[in-house]
């Protein structure tokens, strides 16, 4: 059972390591979304084509905003928003771990407990 928790707390510093590794995120997720031109002679507008834009849409408190992208920030914000993603899942695993040592933290008292018992009646017999 001992190797158990130490392979848990091995697993454990690796996933701090990984987390510590992630220097830079935002929650959200972006967007593309298509809308007219404030240019009167647009062509595309006027045929019904709208022109594509990039937003970062983030929520808080139940509330949506958008936030426009420019052409170039578009793959940094994706990697942002990856890397969001990927910090959400190593503290999940970071919290499933800790769950199990939990668990076994909770066992070997158990064992701890009955042994004690189990060596104070040996004790009462011989006394």
């Amino acid at each position: 059972m001992g190797r158990t928790v130490k392979k848990l707390l091995i697993k454990r510093l690796q996933l701090w390591q990984k987390l510590i590794g992630i220097n830079n995120f935002v929650r959200g997720t972006v967007v593309e979304l298509r809308r007219p031109c404030t240019y009167k002679g647009c062509k595309l507008c006027k045929s019904g084509i709208k022109h594509p834009a990039n937003y970062l849409s983030t929520s808080k408190n139940g509330k949506t905003r958008l936030v426009y992208l420019p052409k170039g920030q578009k793959a940094e914000v994706l990697k942002l928003t990856k890397s969001y993603k990927e910090l959400k899942e190593i503290i999940e695993k970071i919290s499933d771990t800790n769950v199990e040592l939990i668990k076994l933290k909770s066992k070997l008292e158990s064992k701890i407990k009955e042994r004690e018992s189990n060596e104070h009646k040996k004790s009462k017999k011989t006394s």
